[in-house]
């Protein structure tokens, strides 16, 4: 699958268009205890997740970054990733949505690896 990857602004300006078309693949609410790891992987999607409670850990493309509460992660298409939590941390309430986004048929993505809000 190849990925258009576009300036912020302009991919905001693209996700926000009537013509685009978001496909969900998978959306959730996950409660995960210590025990709760994603192998690394590498996925076709965006991949959102929503840090309600708890922190998290995760690797993207080998840079470590902690999730607090509150954390809203977006993860562009082809990012290798890997998720876990602390031994310290008892649990985490986590939304997640995986989707693609395409415009006249072709997939959309920006050029920044992720970003965290």
């Amino acid at each position: 699958m190849e990925i258009t990857r576009l300036k912020p602004s302009i991919f905001l300006n693209t996700l926000l268009s009537p013509e685009s078309q978001i496909e969900i693949k998978t959306a959730g609410i996950s409660l995960v205890d210590r025990s709760w790891q994603i192998l690394e992987r590498t996925l076709p999607d965006h991949l959102i997740y929503f840090i309600a409670s708890g922190t998290m850990e995760a690797a993207l493309n080998k840079n470590f970054l902690k999730l607090k509460e509150g954390n809203l992660l977006w993860v562009q298409p082809g990012v290798t990733q890997k998720f876990w939590l602390n031994q310290n941390q008892l649990e985490t309430k986590v939304f997640f949505v995986r989707f693609h986004l395409k415009l006249n048929n072709n997939f959309i993505g920006m050029e920044n690896q992720y970003s965290i809000m």
